[in-house]
This record gives C-alpha cells, sequence and structure tokens, in this order.
C-alpha cells in the first residue's frame, strides 16, 4: 500500500503475458497484491519519494525462494 506519494503498479502474468496497471497515490489509499504467477513492478510517477508498507503472509525461506528477477 502506498502512503505517500504517486505511484503507477505494473502486474505481468508470467503465462499469458497479460499486462495489469494501476495507478495508486497517498490521496485514494488501496491495497494492491502480487499474486503467484505475476511479476510486479512499483514506478514512482510523483514529484517526491514514495513510500509504501509491504508485508507478507509467510515467512521467506532463503533455501527455497519464491522471489525472481524478471526483466521484460
Amino acid at each position: 500500500m502506498i502512503i505517500k506519494g504517486f505511484a503507477k503498479i505494473k502486474k505481468l502474468n508470467l503465462y499469458n503475458k497479460k499486462i495489469i496497471i494501476k495507478n495508486v497515490n497517498e490521496k485514494n489509499l488501496k491495497i494492491f497484491r502480487s499474486m503467484p504467477g505475476y511479476v510486479h513492478t512499483i514506478f514512482n510517477v510523483g514529484t517526491s519519494k514514495i513510500i509504501g508498507i509491504v508485508w507478507a503472509n509467510e515467512k521467506f525461506d532463503l533455501n527455497k525462494p519464491d522471489t525472481i528477477s524478471y526483466y521484460d
């Protein structure tokens, strides 16, 4: 959730390559989710820094990471 600033969230479905773009900002607080099979990128589209809150529903496992770098 972006709590300060203005950002664009791009989600890419790795299976069908469908792209979803959402604009989020401090004036319209919204939670966005990163789902399995999707890559997300956060772009700062404002004039100041963005501040966000990130949380996970499970502990990160270094031996079995589910986080990947992906460049489209």
